[in-house]
């Protein structure tokens, strides 16, 4: 009897324990990680305009590439506009400001190219590219997702939504918990978000042929004061950094947060938009959504087809800044592997970055 008990208790020790996030490591090398990515046994953080490859087992530093300037395999670094990467099979692309660049895995370049200003996103599918830029119509500014040749020859637009980005008659006016336009790229196919309308996601091929499109009823949420609140912090942390100077005067920043508060009027929708951004991975479609229940965030998860449709929450990662947000370039502190949520940790006591997990089970 006493056998039985025990083995039942160390059984559920083991599952509330799987319910809980293990701490792989710390980042020896990192003060301020802007994104991470996993492929395999190897993790790759970026910070600035290095990028550093880490044995995902101990964080053990394989090697780094990449340098901040503007020659050959080099990457501006600017406060407002921040540089990201995706791991491929069988090369590392990169996304600067004012190019993308082609990495091998040990981190010699093999070839980089300029590309359009006002872009805020690109991503290469097969021989093409994709990309979301600002373009303006009747002095409305909107996010455009369009597909490029190999030669950023633009072949068609796939999807436009008005930008949350504008150029307000009030200069003062603020508007928070913007509804950016996300998309991802899977499997050679291009998945572009829409959540002016619930849920829907229309998908591509290539060569930019409508395929389908993914349409699901989700509740619509009033905006409350935990979200109010949750915007505003987020915006004081990209003030405090720094990163939101392209759209408040100099004179503002200068003056600090408080001077900020006073002269700005802030403004925000009746409702949530339906998810915050777009990621595939093995197989399936998620989508972290504004919701918040128990420190965790809500995904919205499913198929490539949008069958077996879940709600889940996952584990709270290191915060999105409202630029980022604003820009539709959230989801960079975490990714989603062999069915584990790998994340970013600030462990503020420390003052150093860690690398957690937990199973999505």
């Amino acid at each position: 009897m006493i056998k039985r008990v025990m083995i039942i208790l160390l059984v559920l020790f083991l599952v509330v324990n799987s319910l809980y996030p293990t701490r792989v490591g710390v980042l020896e090398e990192i003060a301020k990680p802007e994104m991470i990515q996993v492929e395999k046994n190897d993790l790759y953080v970026l910070e600035g305009a290095i990028i550093y490859k880490y044995s995902l087992k101990d964080l053990t530093l394989v090697s780094k590439f990449g340098k901040k300037g503007e020659g050959p395999g080099e990457m501006k670094v600017t406060a407002f506009a921040p540089n990201s990467f995706r791991v491929f099979p069988g090369y590392i692309f990169a996304e600067s400001f004012d190019k993308v660049l082609f990495f091998k895995k040990g981190g010699s370049l093999i070839k980089e190219q300029k590309i359009p200003f006002l872009k805020l996103k690109v991503l290469p599918v097969k021989n093409n590219y994709v990309m979301k830029v600002l373009s303006t119509r009747n002095k409305v500014m909107y996010d455009a997702i369009k597909l490029y040749d190999a030669g950023l020859k633009e072949i068609k637009e796939l999807y436009r939504q008005k930008s949350p980005i504008q150029v307000p008659d009030d200069p003062t006016l603020m508007s928070l918990i913007p509804d950016a336009v996300n998309f991802d790229v899977y499997d050679n196919r291009i998945y572009i978000e829409n959540s002016l309308h619930g849920l829907q996601i229309h998908v591509f091929d290539e060569n930019g042929k409508d395929l389908y499109t993914i349409k699901k009823d989700v509740k619509k949420i009033k905006v409350g004061e935990a979200h109010k609140k949750n915007a505003f912090d987020s915006l004081k942390e990209s003030f405090l950094q720094k990163k939101v100077m392209f759209f408040i005067p100099s004179n503002i920043m200068e003056g600090g947060w408080d001077n900020f508060v006073k002269w700005a009027k802030f403004d925000y929708p009746d409702y949530l938009p339906a998810i915050q951004d777009l990621k595939i991975k093995g197989g399936k479609i998620y989508a972290p959504t504004f919701i918040r229940k128990d420190n965790k965030q809500e995904y919205l998860v499913m198929d490539l087809k949008g069958d077996h449709f879940q709600q889940k929450y996952f584990p709270i990662k290191a915060p999105t800044g409202f630029v980022t947000q604003l820009l539709g370039m959230g989801g960079k502190y975490s990714v989603i592997v062999n069915n584990q949520l790998i994340y970013l940790y600030d462990n503020e006591d420390e003052e150093t970055w860690e690398i957690h997990k937990i199973p999505l089970n």
